[in-house]
């Protein structure tokens, strides 16, 4: 397959020329994914970069920030997750139907139109050194995969972001994050993960989610989190 057209990021502050310079290759083989060249075209999802808006200005990837404050060694995610964000009363066309209508609540589905952002997708590139080292085959099995707390990492920030973008103004917090492993995540490998809004009551914002193989569609990790706002 020939080469897609790279896609544009914004590189975080702390990427030195010759860590952006690594970085592009992945950057091109994440660009080449079917998957995203169909988000990039469709019209019910924008682009939308890296860093989170704090108080009008951007908040970089710096130990405060919650993802690349917790994996912010300089191999540990080597390239920044690409993140797509639905429009109002919209869902992108690949999102799993029959995860998505099981966990929907009857409130949300009538009211899914004026929800500000319905729902998050994020496509990330797992880096080599994520993996659980040390751990023994017969455990961890003998092909490298992404640690649990990682993969709880990443979903808590996503899941959090959407939470976000519906209380604009108001921090957020997680209060409560229930996930169900089901395949093992290899490092190396492409993951796209889905999130969306399943209920709005008062201060109380549930989200659901899960992460799959970028390329085969694959469901790794079903989660669902509770998130309060501030009063």
């Amino acid at each position: 397959m020939d080469n897609a057209p790279c896609l544009d990021i914004e590189w975080p502050i702390y990427h030195t020329p010759q860590r952006i310079k690594e970085a592009k290759p992945l950057l091109q083989k994440l660009s080449n994914i079917p998957l995203v060249q169909s988000l990039v075209k469709q019209e019910n999802v924008v682009r939308k970069e890296f860093f989170w808006p704090v108080t009008g200005l951007w908040m970089h990837q710096t130990p405060e920030t919650m993802l690349y404050g917790a994996l912010s060694g300089s191999n540990d995610l080597p390239l920044v997750p690409v993140i797509f964000q639905w429009k109002p009363g919209c869902t992108p066309e690949h999102l799993n139907k029959g995860i998505f209508e099981s966990c929907i609540s009857s409130a949300v589905k009538q009211n899914y139109a004026s929800i500000r952002v319905p729902g998050v997708t994020i496509v990330q590139y797992m880096g080599p050194n994520l993996g659980m080292s040390g751990v023994a085959n017969g455990i961890a099995g003998e092909l490298p995969t992404v640690h649990p707390g990682v993969l709880t990492t990443i979903i808590d920030h996503f899941t959090a972001r959407l939470s976000y973008s519906n209380m604009p103004q108001k921090p957020t917090f997680t209060a409560n994050l229930q996930l169900e492993y089901l395949v093992p995540v290899r490092t190396d490998s492409f993951v796209a993960a889905d999130a969306w809004i399943t209920s709005i009551e008062g201060r109380k914002t549930v989200v659901s989610a899960y992460m799959a193989d970028a390329l085969t569609g694959q469901v790794f990790v079903k989660a669902k989190a509770l998130f309060v706002s501030a009063k």
